[in-house]
């Protein structure tokens, strides 16, 4: 049917788990070869999104804190600190501190970023395929799992320092 239309089109990226749209005009014309009445389409005036919200900031801040606080943290204590003469019990617990707090922060910043990466993509139906079908959400997935194991490791060695201390004479 002759007239003027617009194509509008979104995609979602397998590589990072982003999302593409926009949209372009065309024309068909008459079967004479003259253009349709009415008038053509306008640039689509809808705004783009493309600067993430405040929950998606907050939820990579957190992530990069939980980064910083897990390795970073404990990483210069100990090459700053070293094994020095005298009383090393508090900062270990600090050191201890610091990771288990950025384990905990890694793991909740990422799962929030993925959260809501997925609610902003679909309505939640297509949860399975963003987070096994994109290499961002399987990355994602894999630094919450190890950020978890690495919480539950300190805390299970932190635990059994305090059985062994209250044990002990």
């Amino acid at each position: 049917e002759p007239g003027f239309y617009t194509v509008a089109w979104k995609t979602l990226s397998r590589a990072d788990g982003h999302e593409a749209r926009g949209s372009f005009p065309f024309t068909v014309l008459r079967s004479d070869g003259l253009l349709p009445d009415g008038q053509p389409a306008g640039p689509e005036s809808r705004p783009l999104d493309v600067l993430p919200d405040l929950a998606q900031i907050l939820a990579r801040w957190m992530s990069l804190l939980g980064g910083i606080l897990l390795v970073g943290a404990p990483l210069c204590g100990m090459l700053t600190l070293g094994r020095s003469e005298g009383n090393t019990a508090i900062p270990a617990r600090l050191w201890h501190a610091c990771a288990g707090v950025g384990a905990l922060c890694l793991a909740v910043g990422g799962a929030a970023q993925l959260g809501l990466q997925i609610a902003r993509l679909s309505d939640g139906a297509l949860w399975p395929q963003l987070v096994f079908g994109t290499r961002l959400g399987t990355l994602m997935l894999a630094r919450i799992t190890l950020a978890a194991a690495a919480f539950g490791a300190g805390a299970l060695a932190a635990r059994r320092k305090l059985v062994s201390n209250v044990v002990a004479p």
